[in-house]
């Protein structure tokens, strides 16, 4: 049942590296900065980078987020266009915050990931897509995936299947490197 995304690295690398976020998490931002240092300082030769996303209760919003990503992913080339999407949505987070959008409906929420996403997928597929079943049991499947791995908090890094505790959204690259 492994959900999630193959960022870059072989089937058969001998190092693998998991990491768990939640695209409202502000915690989430700061480790997936992290994970892209990573992969820019070791390269996929020897290592396969994986990337999953999840939806935790006190974010309002990450669902819809994480759906928006399952929409960017099916609906393009792939992993560039969802880098791409979880890139913009770091960058604009503050846009879909617990205190942004308590108010706002569940459209207005839709109308802010839908503007994130407008680089690789229409407004009009991306609204399509919101309501339809086939990307919410994806999405739903990405956030059981997590509930088995025990995550309850994010962001989260597992190395060859065993987790990390050390390292959190405070650890540097010159961190990673000692490990």
């Amino acid at each position: 049942m492994r959900q999630g995304y193959k960022i870059q690295g072989s089937d058969d690398s001998p190092v693998k590296i998991e990491l768990f976020l939640d695209l409202q998490c502000p915690y989430s931002k700061k480790a997936y900065a992290v994970f892209k240092e990573v992969i820019a300082f070791y390269g996929s030769d020897a290592i396969e980078y994986h990337l999953y996303l999840t939806a935790l209760p006190m974010h309002y919003s990450s669902f819809l987020a994480l759906q928006g990503a399952t929409i960017v992913h099916e609906e393009t080339d792939g992993t560039d266009a969802l880098l791409a999407y979880i890139d913009a949505c770091f960058d604009q987070q503050t846009t879909f915050s617990n205190a942004i959008t308590a108010k706002k409906t569940r459209h207005e929420i839709v109308e802010i990931f839908s503007t994130l996403a407008k680089e690789n997928v229409n407004e009009d597929t991306f609204h399509a897509a919101m309501v339809d079943w086939k990307y919410t049991r994806v999405s739903l499947r990405h956030v059981q995936y997590a509930t088995l791995r025990s995550i309850i908090g994010t962001p989260k890094f597992f190395l060859n299947e065993f987790q990390l505790s050390m390292v959190d959204s405070k650890t540097t690259l010159r961190e990673w490197r000692s490990l």
